[in-house]
C-alpha cells in the first residue's frame, strides 16, 4: 500500500507536538509495510534538524503548489499512485488535494486535524510530560 503526505512544512523531529503527529502517523504506516511519499514546498535546505526526509526511510518531494506542471510531474515521478492521501492540515489540503482530486481521484483523501488549536496545546502538554511514546 502508499501513503503520501502532504505538509506545509517538513516535519522535524522534537519540532512541535503537530510534527511529531506526523511522526506518528507515518511510523505507524511503515511498521504494516506502507511505502510513504512526502510533499512539501518548503526548501529542504532552510531545514535545521532532523526532517523526515533523514529521519526514516520516506521518499520526500519539494513542490509548489503554484506551479501546475512542476508539482504534477514531481508526483509522477513518485513511482506509485497513492492507495491513501494524508494532508497535515487544512493549509495542505487546499493547497493540493486539487492535484490528486484531478490525478487520483480513487485515492483515499484524509485531513489530519493536527492544526486545531485545542488539539495541538493538547499534545503539546503531552509530549512535554510523556515524550512521544503513545502519542
Amino acid at each position: 500500500m502508499n501513503a503520501w503526505l502532504f505538509s506545509v512544512i517538513w516535519p522535524q523531529a522534537k519540532y512541535s507536538a503537530a510534527c511529531e503527529r506526523s511522526f506518528g502517523i507515518l511510523h505507524s504506516l511503515m511498521a504494516t509495510g506502507w511505502k510513504i511519499n512526502a510533499f512539501s514546498n518548503q526548501n529542504l535546505q532552510n531545514v535545521k534538524g532532523d526532517t523526515i526526509r533523514s529521519y526514516m526511510q520516506v521518499t520526500s518531494r519539494q513542490i509548489d503548489p503554484n506551479k501546475i506542471d512542476a508539482s504534477s510531474k514531481a508526483m509522477q515521478r513518485a513511482n506509485s499512485d497513492p492507495d491513501v492521501v494524508i494532508f497535515d492540515s487544512f493549509v495542505a489540503e487546499e493547497q493540493y488535494s486539487h492535484y490528486i482530486h484531478r490525478m487520483f481521484p480513487n485515492a483515499l483523501k484524509v485531513v489530519d486535524l493536527q492544526d486545531l488549536h485545542s488539539l495541538r496545546n493538547v499534545r503539546e502538554e503531552y509530549v512535554a510530560q510523556h515524550g512521544r511514546e503513545m502519542l
